[in-house]
């Protein structure tokens, strides 16, 4: 048999913050703005649905993300075409295997 504090429906502002790694204050905002449902459960007592948290919590769309396409060997050798061998060996310094002059 579980209990309310095992599997609570609703939760205060504070564990809300909590859960979503966020500020009482930002939680605070996201209620009176109307984004994140919230109900009064006294005078100055705020409780949170669990799942009204869970549908806040939308996955981001990916749409305008664009994927790298240049890897960093690429970009190396773009670097060593633009600065030179001898300027790439002036900022990275020497490597454990460079015994040259």
């Amino acid at each position: 048999m579980s209990t309310l504090n095992n599997h609570p429906d609703f939760v205060s502002v504070e564990r809300a913050a909590e859960m979503l790694s966020v500020s009482t204050k930002t939680i605070r905002n996201w209620i009176k703005s109307g984004d994140l449902p919230a109900f009064e459960a006294g005078p100055k007592l705020l409780r949170i649905s669990v799942l009204d948290i869970r549908a806040f919590c939308k996955p981001v769309s990916r749409a305008n993300w664009k994927p790298r396409v240049t890897s960093r060997t690429d970009l190396t050798a773009k670097t060593r075409e633009n600065y030179g061998h001898a300027k790439m060996r002036e900022v990275l310094g020497r490597g454990p295997f460079d015994f040259g002059p």
